[in-house]
């Protein structure tokens, strides 16, 4: 924990030094068109952060260019936050659990929930124009978009199969019992925790890299909800 905030907050310093001579190039009135900092560019694209401190319809920085990104509105920061969640719980419950190992794991986490993660970052907002166009009955008859009932489908489906679980352990078969599950279930929570927290030194690190090679990418003040505004009071 003590070398993820070092690094971080060197790693803010660092970048901080090319920010400012961004902000030096500007008009020192039009502080909107400025170059956020650190700390703002974490809570723009943080998957939690961004809900509340990031404009609708603003890009996410995901594993490319911001040139390769398209916006993404409130719902899909939300739903992009819950798809991250949502992965990172069934991974380490079904560890946890002892049904896949932790080189599945592994394997899962690098090469597929990672790689998933940068392409909805990057084009979540073109998957679900696609999908409107495929299946228009989602979005013109119902509440939820493709994409929603997607989720909520597998996140119906995954809890289905940890109760069979239980339900089997319970009446003495090879399930896990109640108990079990339970305490899976708040290691998984933990773990999802860990996970909202690393997301910040790999931010740091992003926020050094886009300052040296791509400062274009890096959002602007006009891009954040400040809290006097009544736009952020309506967001939350």
């Amino acid at each position: 924990i003590t070398f993820i905030m070092v690094f971080s907050y060197q790693s803010i310093n660092m970048a901080a030094i090319e920010n400012n001579n961004l902000r030096e190039t500007s008009p020192p009135d039009d502080k909107k068109n400025q170059r956020v900092n650190g700390l703002q560019f974490m809570a723009h694209d943080h998957s939690l952060l961004g809900l509340f401190f990031a404009r609708d319809g603003q890009i996410m920085m995901g594993c490319c260019c911001c040139i390769c990104t398209e916006p993404l509105e409130r719902r899909q920061r939300l739903w992009l936050f819950l798809y991250i969640a949502l992965s990172t719980i069934l991974v380490s419950v079904y560890v946890k659990l002892g049904i896949s190992s932790r080189f599945h794991q592994l394997v899962v986490c690098v090469f597929v929930i990672m790689p998933s993660t940068c392409f909805f970052k990057s084009n979540l907002g073109w998957a679900s124009r696609r999908l409107h166009e495929l299946f228009p009955f989602f979005r013109n008859r119902l509440v939820l978009r493709a994409e929603e009932w997607i989720l909520v489908g597998v996140a119906f489906a995954a809890v289905w199969h940890l109760m069979d679980l239980a339900d089997d352990g319970d009446g003495g078969g090879d399930g896990v019992g109640d108990s079990r599950v339970i305490e899976t279930l708040e290691l998984a929570l933990k773990s999802w925790g860990m996970q909202l927290a690393l997301e910040f030194p790999c931010l740091a690190w992003k926020y050094l890299g886009k300052s040296i090679c791509c400062p274009c990418c890096i959002p602007k003040n006009q891009d954040m909800l400040s809290l006097n505004e009544d736009t952020y009071m309506a967001a939350v």
